[in-house]
């Protein structure tokens, strides 16, 4: 019984009080039952109860439980008022939400938070924040297919025309989440992933925690930060549930657009722009979720794309298939050529591309842009071969501009105002 990791929490810390926080495993002992058997037992241990088999022909098996003290669960909306008085009544120390791809494993404690925030006063409307934005927006970001992830067309035909001879991912997993214990101190990835907080599917924590599972590191420019461009995924949330009911939200980080267009401008003023720039530390999460807002900006407002936000799914995509074609000798003849825009490059050369040299070919492929004067904006080092290989792809050029973004205007829109790269404009009032 239960499902908790034994590193979820510290065994027997002193807390106030109580003595323990809590035993030292946190599931119970495996009870064997044969056929036909009836057993009883009592167990200090609450939560999901699994079932292993001994062995597995096909035989049907059914289980009956009986008197089975049960912690409140909500799966769906007949369960809100038994699932409410029982939160209420306090009996039990843990609680449960269950989604078709999503399951919150809570103590009491979180779920009572989680509940008495206005905007899920109403379980229902938790459950729609889980599935639009937690779940179905995340994983459309992500460039995948499946059940409650939104359609994107535009994903599909660019799919058709780089002659991709896989499907294009199809997700139907199922994500943990703990609330209330963590292995480490605040919150921790994977799946489940655990937080010490009560669960917020809106709230900045918990949606960069769920990203990182699926935020991909080919997206980092040399230097940058693990996990520098997670943020993207809760921005994407904020400016989707923006767009459907006009809600603006709080968390939005704030980039530092402004101070970005401050030091670009002012490197036009110095006798080599391009290497003061290169000489610059653009590597901190805020300055690299900037770019890639700037970037989407800009495909979006010079009519590359009718959504910037639609860029990352064909770029994750293409990274999809980059595992795949990479690194196995039997899909990298011919198939790399029109899929991932490495025309006359043999396989061992493409995997010993820079990093830089890499997402200069990889990122035009996906906006179908020649992004190398618009990178250079931010000074990064591209090798002389990899600029001539993409000139070589015959792309429309994307222009090198600035947006004038205010710290959190992304997440309304990626429609702002175009500043030029002169050395003299200044940002507006």
């Amino acid at each position: 019984m239960n499902s908790l990791s034994d590193e979820s929490g510290d065994p027997f810390r002193a807390v106030t009080g109580a003595e323990f926080e809590r035993p030292s495993r946190v599931s119970s002992n495996r009870v064997q039952v044969n056929v036909g058997e009836t057993i009883e037992f009592a167990s200090a241990f609450g939560g999901p109860i699994h079932v292993y088999f001994a062995d597995d022909d096909g035989a049907q098996i059914d289980l009956a439980f009986k008197n089975v003290a049960k912690h409140p669960v909500w799966s769906g909306p007949e369960d809100t008022e038994a699932f409410l008085i029982d939160l209420a009544a306090d009996e039990f120390d843990w609680a449960e939400f269950v989604r078709p791809n999503f399951e919150l494993h809570s103590t009491v404690e979180n779920m009572q938070s989680t509940l008495n925030n206005p905007r899920y006063s109403d379980p229902t409307d938790l459950a729609d924040a889980i599935d639009t934005y937690l779940r179905g927006w995340q994983f459309w970001l992500d460039g995948k297919l499946g059940p409650g992830i939104p359609e994107n067309p535009d994903l599909v035909a660019f799919h058709k025309d780089r002659r991709f001879i896989t499907d294009i991912p199809t997700d139907n997993s199922l994500t943990h989440m703990n609330s209330g214990h963590a292995a480490c101190e605040e919150a921790c990835t994977g799946t489940p992933y655990e937080s010490v907080s009560p669960f917020d599917p809106m709230s900045l924590s918990d949606h960069n925690v769920a990203a990182a599972r699926l935020a991909n590191s080919a997206l980092r420019f040399a230097g940058s930060q693990n996990g520098a461009i997670n943020d993207l995924y809760a921005i994407h949330s904020y400016f989707r549930r923006f767009q459907a009911s006009g809600e603006t939200d709080d968390e939005c980080p704030a980039l530092p657009h402004e101070a970005l267009y401050a030091r670009i401008q002012a490197a036009q003023l110095t006798d080599n722009p391009s290497a003061n720039l290169m000489n610059q530390d653009f590597a901190a999460p805020d300055q690299q979720n900037a770019i890639y807002i700037q970037l989407m900006t800009a495909l979006q407002n010079q009519g590359a794309l009718d959504d910037g936000w639609k860029f990352l799914p064909r770029h994750n995509h293409l990274m999809h298939r980059d595992a795949q074609v990479i690194y196995r000798n039997y899909f990298w003849e011919g198939y790399t050529e029109i899929g991932l825009c490495f025309d006359g490059l043999g396989q061992v050369e493409a995997r010993q591309l820079k990093r830089n040299d890499w997402l200069l070919v990889t990122l035009s492929c996906a906006a179908r842009y020649n992004l190398t004067a618009y990178l250079d904006i931010w000074g990064y080092d591209f090798g002389q071969s990899m600029r001539d290989h993409v000139a070589s792809l015959e792309l429309p050029e994307l222009e090198p501009v600035f947006y004038a973004i205010p710290p959190t205007g992304h997440c309304t829109g990626l429609d702002h105002p175009e500043l030029p790269i002169d050395g003299v404009t200044t940002w507006p009032n």
